[in-house]
């Protein structure tokens, strides 16, 4: 498998699908449009709190949802920090 995982994620197309907007989105999970948008493009890898939140938002297994290259990339990603800020987390 490719390194490059930067590829629209399956679950880009369930959310166009139940006409859920990023912006939306974004608000549900408590991050910015921005950040969303990089997940769903498979530019950020998504934090396991983001991927909980859609699994229960979307009432859809995680394994469906995501590429697995891109669960599978280090475990840090430019929106973990944006995560964690926006949670108060620290590691």
């Amino acid at each position: 498998m490719s390194a490059n995982v930067s590829r629209p994620q399956p679950v880009r197309a369930l959310l166009h699908q139940r006409r859920i907007s990023n912006r939306a989105l974004a608000q549900q999970l408590k991050c910015s449009p921005q950040f969303v948008s990089q997940v769903l493009l498979g530019q950020a890898k998504p934090p396991n709190r983001v991927r909980s939140l859609l699994v229960e938002l979307l009432q859809t297994p995680a394994d469906s949802l995501f590429d697995p290259d891109l669960l599978l990339a280090p475990s840090r990603s430019p929106g973990d920090a944006e995560m964690e800020r926006l949670s108060g987390a620290t590691r």
